[in-house]
């Protein structure tokens, strides 16, 4: 579902001025050594050393990826025919969807991933992942807090599309590498 959004976006980032830069493509890491879980129904859990997997997680976390997106775009549309009034209530439905998505990795991805690989290599790999999500995840609620009273101000109107563009081309590199290179680690 806006597939064509993700893989826009990838191979784009954003200096701090706030410009679109294009890059090659970073080429993924090797897969790290994974200590696999034992098979389970996926309705059940499964706990070793203090943590549990969730056989749903990973379906989980991609169908929330796919509404994200998909609220992204209808943002980005909504905003590019100048319909504020739908914007505003948008931006604080992303907000909290990205909110949560954000929280449910941090507790129940990268902590269990972390504790369930072998080597410090990987662990490695793991922890910048979470590092740069959690210092994206900031940018992105600082980004949607500017722009609550987007409805209201013609300034931050002008302003909000190209801002827009450029978190949607930080989050569509970033859900693409998580999902080719982090969610196989944990399946």
């Amino acid at each position: 579902m806006f597939s064509w959004l993700k893989n826009l976006f990838v191979g784009e980032s954003q200096s701090a001025g706030g410009a679109i830069h294009h890059r090659p493509a970073a080429r993924p890491p090797a897969p790290p050594k994974f200590i696999a879980p034992a098979e389970a129904p996926p309705s059940q859990a499964i706990t070793g050393r203090g943590l549990s997997f969730h056989a749903d997680l990973i379906p989980k976390l991609l169908h929330e990826h796919r509404v994200v997106l998909e609220l992204y775009g209808q943002i980005l549309h909504n905003a590019t025919v100048k319909d504020w009034g739908k914007v505003a209530p948008m931006l604080a439905q992303f907000k909290k969807g990205l909110s949560d998505h954000l929280l449910d990795e941090a507790v129940r991805l990268y902590v269990y991933l972390q504790k369930s690989v072998e080597d410090e290599e990987s662990r490695a790999l793991i922890r910048n992942f979470r590092t740069e999500m959690e210092g994206i995840g900031r940018v992105v609620i600082k980004v949607l807090d500017r722009f609550e009273d987007v409805a209201k101000s013609p300034y931050l109107q002008e302003l909000f599309e190209a801002e827009w563009r450029g978190l949607g081309a930080v989050l569509g590199d970033r859900i693409a590498r998580e999902e080719k290179t982090l969610y196989p680690l944990y399946a």
